[in-house]
């Protein structure tokens, strides 16, 4: 009998690995929303998704007029659309010729507000983009586009680090797995479905990490019982995780690590190489986020690799326990 992996590498699927049939990439015009372009490949013969292009035009409002005022055609406006369509068409003719046959849409309105409506109410499951994760002095400034969906999205976005040193629509190399980051929470657990459908699509392996929040990785020595204790108890979860991975028919590895979250996970991205980092994140808005930023943030200014980031919302439930003595950290 053919293995899950061997089907997926063949093309044959059933209707349950297709989480994603349609995928939104919205293009500002730049170089950084450009980076997701490659991976977007990946993700449409993956999944044999359809891929709209999606260029948002920012229409200020009109001053009122009284009855009496001559209302003139937005030509500036109309230029911009026009521009904005061929903008999108050559985008679309590259795309083509790797196999890809996207749709582009041209809209006014405010981006934000236009992205997330259109990914919720024309049935996108997923958002793809390319981001340059922006310092804290920057945060405090402005939310940037990006930021601002990231706490208002509902369905799962793949996030590019802009600063990859890579040309606009240089090839790279094909993912080889997932590291999917649970840190012991039910928020962290909402990202296992996904990360299920996106390994069996793309026949990627799975490693499953969780960082043990210190400060010294490893622990000293005095704390070396204690942070035996701690490791037990995360293994009992990583493998009761695993299950669900391996009863789709996947490979899983877990790994365990003591130190800074975003850190940990920048650098075990990096010693595996070619991981797509998937991770559930409740995200906070305010003052808290602009001045301490997050897990998530700091793992996508950092990252040499993609990540799925699954937003959650509504989630009140921390499932660790105080005698597992492992905190969970902000996402």
């Amino acid at each position: 009998m053919q293995s899950t992996t061997q089907a997926a590498r063949s093309g044959r699927r059933s209707d349950a690995d297709r989480q994603v049939r349609r995928v939104v990439v919205p293009l500002d015009g730049t170089e950084n929303a450009e980076r997701v372009l490659p991976y977007v490949q990946f993700l449409a013969r993956w999944y044999r998704a359809d891929v709209t292009l999606l260029h948002v035009l920012f229409r200020p409002q009109r001053p009122q007029s009284g009855p009496d005022s001559i209302i003139y055609p937005d030509s500036l406006h109309d230029r911009a659309h026009s521009l904005a369509t061929e903008y999108l068409a050559e985008v679309a003719r590259k795309l083509m010729e790797t196999g890809l046959n996207p749709r582009t849409v041209v809209v006014s309105g405010d981006p934000v507000r236009v992205i997330a409506a259109h990914a919720t109410h024309d049935a996108f499951e997923l958002t793809a983009m390319g981001t340059n994760a922006r310092s804290l002095l920057s945060r405090m400034w402005r939310e940037s586009v990006f930021e601002k969906l990231l706490a208002t999205s509902k369905v799962p976005l793949f996030v590019v680090n802009a600063r990859q040193n890579r040309a606009r629509y240089e090839v790279p190399s094909e993912p080889r797995g997932l590291l999917v980051v649970l840190d012991g929470t039910g928020v962290a657990r909402r990202s296992i479905p996904y990360a299920i459908g996106l390994a069996r699509a793309g026949s990627l392996r799975v490693t499953l990490l969780h960082v043990v929040k210190s400060r010294r990785s490893p622990p000293g020595a005095g704390n070396a019982s204690a942070a035996q204790q701690v490791q037990e108890s995360v293994a009992r979860r990583l493998e009761a995780a695993a299950t669900q991975f391996k009863a789709a028919g996947l490979s899983v590895t877990i790994e365990i690590r003591f130190g800074p979250p975003a850190d940990t996970i920048v650098q075990v991205q990096n010693e595996l190489g070619g991981y797509i980092a998937v991770i559930a994140s409740r995200v906070r808005r305010g003052w808290r986020r602009t001045v301490f930023g997050s897990v998530l943030d700091r793992a996508i200014r950092s990252s040499p690799d993609p990540l799925l980031v699954v937003p959650v919302r509504g989630w009140r439930q921390r499932d660790t326990s105080a005698a597992d003595n492992v905190a969970p950290w902000p996402a």
